[in-house]
């Protein structure tokens, strides 16, 4: 099975645990980072630390919590800007209905994430 990378603002950590126990569950592989690092991690200076470049590099798939919390976090954000630069493929996974910045609106547009903000199981589903 793919190599899942899961990005996301440690404020939602509830759902975001819920959503990689359930893409396990399934026989995918998922990296997230309060599984292999301690919860005690710095915030990202100068870049993305080592241990999460390779995973970053290593995962077939990028998938991106988006939530109000997670699009002023400076650790998501140079975590996304890294995956893009690999190119890896990105799934975004909308967590709230309203987002403070409008330009986050409209790239969700774009993208057409999976949409948790109605219902987990069927969030879980288009993921």
């Amino acid at each position: 099975m793919a190599n899942v990378y899961i990005s996301f603002s440690m404020r939602d950590l509830g759902i975001v645990r819920e959503a990689a126990y359930g893409l396990e569950r399934t026989g995918y592989r998922v990296w997230i980072f309060y599984d292999q690092l301690s919860m005690g991690s710095p915030v990202f200076d100068g870049g993305v630390p080592e241990p999460y470049r390779r995973a970053i590099q290593n995962c077939d798939v990028f998938i991106l919590f988006v939530s109000n919390h997670s699009i002023r976090s400076r650790n998501v954000t140079e975590e996304l800007r890294y995956a893009v630069s690999l190119e890896k493929p990105i799934i975004p996974v909308r967590l709230d209905w309203y987002y403070d910045d409008p330009q986050v609106t409209e790239l969700l547009r774009v993208f057409d994430p999976a949409d948790f903000t109605t219902s987990f199981y069927a969030g879980m589903d288009t993921l």
